[in-house]
């Protein structure tokens, strides 16, 4: 028999709701955070701009009941334990690392980039597109400037962990 997992904030077994608040719920209109996404404003008509009510009171019961009926009329989404994997190698739970949003766009292929890779994966596209980069750019120069750009290379210490991924 498999194991079901456990909602690391409400508690809540897999296949079961989460309770209502909780901070993994999925809001089944947009499929973002439920307790963070503006659905609930958007779908009872409430304005939250600042200085208007709701925007610093929150709902009101009424307005809570409404949202619960909505939330519950559309179908809330069980909470289900997805694995993380890398999608190139297919690694399970890779561990998380941190790129800068600039360099992530830079080297990850637009369709991939809402996707996770593991650091070693990351590190191969990376250097692929570095490399094709280079090859671009030398063949672009003259043979001067090549032997140049090569000699200046050669001449550079690279320590040996570097050299090896």
């Amino acid at each position: 028999m498999v194991k079901r997992a456990t909602c690391h904030d409400c508690g809540t077994k897999e296949g079961q709701l989460h309770i209502l608040g909780c901070d993994m719920e999925r809001c089944p209109f947009c499929g973002n955070q439920l307790i963070s996404c503006q659905c609930v404003y958007k779908k009872l008509r409430i304005d939250v701009s600042p200085g208007a009510w709701a925007y610093s009171h929150g709902l009101t019961d009424a307005q809570q009941k409404d949202w619960e009926k909505l939330l519950g009329d559309k179908g809330r989404i069980p909470f289900v334990l997805y694995p993380n994997l890398c999608a190139k190698c297919g690694t399970l739970w890779p561990e998380m690392f941190l790129v800068p949003d600039a360099e992530w766009k830079h080297y990850i292929e637009p369709q991939m980039q809402r996707e996770m890779l593991c650091k070693a994966c990351y590190k191969q596209v990376k250097a692929v597109s570095l490399r094709k980069a280079f090859q671009r750019i030398m063949g672009e120069l003259t043979l001067e400037a090549k032997s140049s750009a090569l000699a200046a290379l050669a001449s550079l210490k690279v320590p040996e962990s570097q050299t090896r991924n």
